[in-house]
């Protein structure tokens, strides 16, 4: 291949629901985007009688192509071939698969019963995806299938509810997630009021639609921020105005163990609260104080034993593998620390550049560990979470993380999330509450979704809820497209 073609430069020129296939192609070999013809590479899909005709030109050269594909997955194979051989990289592990939630492919072979998971099998095979990563699908493929099977009737009717408090001490080297840092006190008095008018308009749209809630979701951020009086609040006003299933799952994120006291997590405690998510990321303190978290590893293991004596039945513990300075022989001491305090969820991530993080600018400045480090740092904890008897049950990827690797969640026997399965199957409403919450309405048929992101700035959320909340009941409410800010997708 010649210098100019190593230029990663692309465009694209077909149908518009093709786009979204077509940028995750061109992002999983390396591509950047151009929007005219200063790109070098240029994918082009034209429609033909009963299909599609795709082509792929570097310069005013034919790279490949034209090849008739009769639907959407023929064009995406047909292009993920064309730029492995252009880039010279292998598909990789997930073969053809492309998307954050690569499980959601899987979903057509749930309702095929006992022959399901074969048909999923053979399927992974066909769409190239390598033996181990199949059978990692196939085990969350597993965890649907027994969801499925227990919830037996009223999918249609079935719901979660999210609550988002975008709010943290600190902001962490590589979160993208808060819109502000905050200390504990009265200044989110005026947040919490507004949160709470906002649940009161979500649980009367809940009510008028009938919805089965089967899964409450305090995330963030980090919802312990509030002071005890708030979150006794904020948590009163779901009793009152959230109808549930008689035995609806409850979880707060207290991701930063610095927020977590006796106090505030008896006040989850009285309000039914019943898991909770504590989340070292890592245990060294080097590492710790690197990443801009404010406490260090002794207080990890005293957040977690204050959680146990306020009764929690299922605690979750988050870390990432491949943060910087980590070493193979840190995830070894974060999974023998896994191991002595038995979590009944353990959730293993790996580092992603995002966007909005303060490591994205500033990646030069850190060492990271290289990409085989991870995958031996990864395959160490899946080794050994398997031995302790945990399972994989969901997974997801995101878009600038590491190699191709993906964040998977294990759980021991029956603790598994039922929020976390249905969030990544994307196969259930979602209405959400608070600043930066997102609420998802499933379409007819399962398999799109109409969205509505509320403003992450906490305080054009607060002037603008009014119209947030009929913004979000139009997504139910209204014909598709009516949802004013809401998308398609």
């Amino acid at each position: 291949m010649s210098e100019k073609e190593f230029d990663l430069s692309y465009r694209f020129s077909g149908p518009v629901s093709f786009s979204s296939m077509t940028a995750q192609a061109f992002l999983h070999f390396g591509f950047h985007h151009e929007k005219d013809e200063r790109a070098l590479w240029h994918f082009r899909v034209r429609e033909t009688g009963g299909g599609y005709e795709a082509a792929l030109f570097c310069g005013e050269k034919r790279f490949r192509g034209p090849a008739f594909c009769p639907g959407r997955k023929g064009a995406a194979h047909f292009l993920m071939d064309a730029l492995s051989e252009a880039a010279g990289k292998p598909l990789g592990r997930w073969g053809y698969l492309l998307g954050m939630r690569p499980v959601k492919a899987l979903y057509p072979f749930l309702s095929a019963g006992e022959a399901g998971e074969a048909q999923a099998a053979r399927f992974l095979e066909e769409e190239r995806v390598e033996p181990e990563t199949a059978a990692l699908l196939l085990a969350c493929f597993r965890a649907q299938q027994r969801l499925r099977e227990r919830e037996a009737g009223g999918e249609d009717r079935r719901a979660a509810f999210y609550v988002h408090i975008p709010f943290c001490p600190s902001h962490c080297l590589y979160c993208s997630f808060p819109s502000a840092v905050v200390r504990r006190g009265s200044a989110l008095d005026g947040f919490t009021a507004a949160l709470c008018e906002d649940i009161r308009r979500a649980g009367a749209l809940i009510r008028r639609k009938g919805f089965l809630v089967e899964s409450l979701y305090f995330g963030g951020g980090t919802p312990t921020v509030l002071t005890e009086a708030q979150m006794d609040r904020v948590l009163s006003a779901v009793r009152t105005y959230v109808p549930t299933e008689r035995a609806v799952e409850w979880t707060v994120e207290a991701g930063r163990p610095d927020t977590v006291n006796p106090a505030m997590l008896e006040v989850l405690r009285a309000h039914g609260v019943d898991r909770i998510s504590v989340n070292p990321q890592t245990m060294q303190d080097r590492i710790l104080a690197r990443i801009s978290r404010t406490h260090g590893a002794a207080d990890i293991l005293q957040a977690f034993r204050e959680v146990r004596e306020a009764g929690f039945r299922t605690v979750n513990m988050d870390f990432i593998c491949g943060l910087p300075e980590q070493t193979r022989a840190d995830m070894a001491e974060n999974l023998r620390v896994i191991c002595q305090l038995r979590p009944e969820n353990v959730t293993i991530h790996t580092l992603a550049v995002k966007r909005g993080s303060p490591f994205f600018r500033r990646e030069k400045e850190f060492s990271l560990p290289p990409e085989a480090e991870v995958e031996a740092m990864l395959q160490d904890a899946h080794r050994r979470l398997l031995a302790e008897g945990y399972r994989p049950y969901y997974l997801y990827r995101q878009k600038y993380m590491t190699d191709d690797f993906a964040n998977v969640g294990y759980a021991l026997e029956g603790h598994e999330s039922v929020y976390n399965i249905q969030m990544i199957g994307e196969h259930q409403h979602v209405i959400g509450a608070g600043a930066g919450a997102a609420s998802k309405a499933v379409l007819p048929g399962g398999f799109r979704l109409r969205k509505l992101y509320m403003p992450r700035a906490a305080a054009v959320y607060e002037a603008d809820l009014q119209k947030l909340c009929d913004e979000r009941d139009q997504l139910w409410d209204g014909p598709a497209g009516s949802a004013g800010t809401a998308s398609v997708s």
